[in-house]
């Protein structure tokens, strides 16, 4: 079944298509915010935490869930990404992150 596309905007990384929305992080559900990003026949999933420090722990930034291109499990992202805000081209680089360690 395929996501449904209302209040995500879509980016196409080598060719491929996904959408990204700003949502509840899934550990932290009352504050934290994170970039989600999936694509349409959600094999791909992934979860950026925007606010990463919960509870007096640091987590791993990046969350992968779902996908085909890199293992499942934790990344910390801060050498690869230059987090400032959340744009278009951040989000292309966390896709390009998962595309490129297959």
């Amino acid at each position: 079944m395929a996501i449904s596309k209302k209040r995500k905007r879509k980016i196409v990384v080598n060719k491929q298509e996904f959408y990204w929305y700003i949502g509840k992080d899934p550990h932290d559900k009352n504050f934290a915010k994170a970039l989600h990003i999936v694509s349409p026949a959600k094999d791909f999933l992934v979860i950026y935490r925007l606010d990463f420090i919960t509870e007096g722990s640091v987590f791993p930034k990046l969350e992968v869930i779902r996908s085909c291109y890199i293992k499942t499990g934790f990344y910390n992202l801060n050498e690869y990404t230059h987090e400032q805000e959340v744009t278009p081209k951040f989000v292309g680089e966390i896709i390009l992150f998962c595309l490129s360690n297959r």
